[in-house]
C-alpha cells in the first residue's frame, strides 16, 4: 500500500474537469452537496452517483487499487475491474475482526477489534474524500461494511479529513494528505507485508489490522505472486547492474530499478522496500530476491512445458 500524493484542491480540480470532459450540466461537486443537503431528512434513501467519477480516482492511483496495488489499468474498459469504494461505510457498520477470521487466522487476543454499530456515515456517502478506486476483491469481499476504529463513531461527520483524531480508525485512508503515510506503517519483507519495526500503540494496531483486512499476504496468493514477480524483475537489473563496466552504465541500470519503484507500477510499496533495505543490508536484500525468484519459479513451473 502507498500513498496517492495530491491535495484536495487538486482533486476538485479534476471533479471538475471530468464535469467538462462529460458534458455535465450540473457539476458533479454540485449534485454531491445536493443531494448530501436531501440526506438530512432521515427517510431520504441514497442514491448513487459515485460511479460517474471512478475514472477520476482511477487516474490518480495510476490504474491500480487503493489498498492492494494490484494494476487493473486506466482505460475506460478497465473500468469493470474497480468499485468506487466508501471508505467508510454509508451504511451500518459490521463488527471486524467476524469470528469466523478471528478463528481462520488464529488472531491473538491482543489484535484490534471493533464493535458494529446499526448507523453507518451517511452524511459522507457523497464526499469526494471517502472514495477509493478498489479492486473487486479489497471492495466486495473484504470491505464490505467493515470500518474498524479505536475510537468512537461519528455518523454525524461531514468531512472525513475532521475525523481521524476522534475516531483514530485502524484503516488507512491511502488518497491525499491527510492520513498517514501508508509506507510510514506497513513495508515489505521480501514479498510478504509486515509492520515497520519501531512501531507501536495505535501506528502498530493500524499496520497489524491493515495487513489482516485486506488479507495481503498468502491468503491472497496472486499478491504473493505479483509482489515476488516484480522483486524477480528486480533481480535481473541487479545482476545487470553489478555487470556494469563503468558508472554511467552503473547508474542507467540503477535507473531502472527505481522505475519500478514509481507510483505508476504495481506494488511499488515492495520495490521500494527492497530498495531501502539494499542502502542499508545488501546480502539480506538480495536474499529477499532470491527468494522471490525461487516462488516465482515454484509457483509458475506447473505450467511450464
Amino acid at each position: 500500500m502507498i500513498r496517492y500524493h495530491f491535495t484536495e484542491a487538486e482533486l476538485i480540480a479534476d471533479l471538475k474537469a471530468d464535469d467538462l470532459a462529460k458534458g455535465r450540466r450540473e457539476g458533479w461537486l454540485e449534485k454531491a452537496k445536493r443531494l448530501t443537503r436531501d440526506l438530512k431528512k432521515p427517510k431520504k434513501k441514497i442514491g448513487g452517483i459515485w460511479s460517474e467519477v471512478k475514472s477520476v480516482y482511477t487516474t490518480r492511483q495510476k490504474g491500480k487499487c487503493a489498498f492492494c496495488e494490484r494494476l487493473l489499468g486506466v482505460h475506460e474498459l478497465s473500468s469493470v475491474e474497480f468499485d468506487v469504494e466508501h471508505f467508510r461505510p454509508k451504511n451500518a457498520v459490521k463488527a471486524w475482526p467476524p469470528q469466523e477470521l478471528i478463528d481462520e487466522l488464529e488472531l491473538p487476543a491482543d489484535f484490534p477489534r471493533s464493535k458494529g454499530k446499526e448507523r453507518g456515515y451517511r452524511m459522507l456517502a457523497y464526499h469526494h474524500l471517502n472514495y477509493a478506486s478498489s479492486c473487486k476483491t479489497c471492495n466486495s469481499r473484504l470491505k464490505g461494511s467493515y470500518f474498524p476504529i479505536a475510537g468512537r463513531h461519528s455518523f454525524a461527520g461531514q468531512n472525513p479529513a475532521t475525523l481521524l483524531k476522534s475516531e483514530k480508525p485502524y484503516l488507512i485512508y491511502p488518497l491525499g494528505d491527510f492520513d498517514s503515510d501508508p509506507e510510514e506503517l506497513i513495508t515489505f519483507e521480501g514479498y510478504e507485508a509486515v509492520p515497520q519495526r519501531h512501531l507501536k500503540g495505535h501506528d502498530l494496531d493500524r499496520a497489524r489490522a491493515s495487513i489482516v483486512f485486506f488479507r495481503l499476504n498468502g491468503e491472497r496468493d496472486d499478491l504473493y505472486l505479483l509482489r515476488a514477480a516484480q522483486l524477480d524483475s528486480v533481480r535481473d537489473k541487479v545482476e545487470l547492474l553489478n555487470a556494469a563496466k563503468n558508472e554511467k552504465a552503473r547508474k542507467r541500470r540503477w535507473d531502472e530499478i527505481l522505475r519500478l519503484a514509481d507510483d505508476a507500477n504495481p506494488h511499488a510499496g515492495c520495490v521500494r522496500a527492497f530498495v531501502r533495505l539494499y542502502s542499508t543490508d545488501r546480502k539480506r536484500a538480495l536474499q529477499y530476491l532470491d527468494l522471490a525468484h525461487a516462488y516465482v519459479e515454484k509457483k509458475l513451473r506447473p505450467w511450464s512445458p
